[in-house]
């Protein structure tokens, strides 16, 4: 007797069955995936706009001193505020967004943030300088790269 028809039945139903059940299975994966990707974009663009912008952080100081001060973090030079890297360091860590980053950051970027809060604002008028952000917030310029670079991002 040949059984092969029978074969070709069991088979069938047996590929139905399976691409049935994995299909929605990889579907959810994919959407998982892209979800996490979009999730993480949306981290990084935060983190960016809202922790390493120089200005938000004048004004955040401004408006706690309720005018730049003598001895404050920030120094008005050629137009442009310059803020200390203690001041910086103290509004990165209080800020709400930090703490959706500090688990990503490395320990030796953390021990040196968390040493510059406890140090006392040393602020040099170095004149002309390029770049008003602090060395402070180049650093976690990089980490933030660092981050998007290790969740393949770029």
């Amino acid at each position: 007797m040949d059984f092969s028809w029978l074969i070709n039945v069991v088979v069938a139903a047996v590929a139905g069955a399976s691409s049935g059940f994995f299909a929605p299975w990889f579907a959810w994966k994919l959407d998982k995936a892209r979800e996490l990707r979009s999730h993480r974009r949306n981290l990084v663009g935060k983190w960016r706009d809202e922790l390493l912008d120089v200005q938000k952080i004048s004004a955040v100081r401004a408006a706690k001193n309720g005018a730049i001060a003598v001895n404050s973090g920030i120094r008005v030079l050629n137009g442009q505020d310059r803020v200390s890297a203690q001041f910086a360091a103290s509004f990165v860590i209080g800020h709400r967004d930090y703490a959706s980053l500090e688990g990503h950051l490395s320990d030796n970027f953390k021990s040196k943030l968390t040493g510059l809060t406890n140090t006392s604002a040393i602020v040099i008028d170095a004149g002309g300088i390029a770049n008003p952000r602090p060395h402070i917030l180049n650093a976690l310029a990089d980490e933030i790269f660092r981050i998007e670079k290790h969740w393949d991002l770029v």
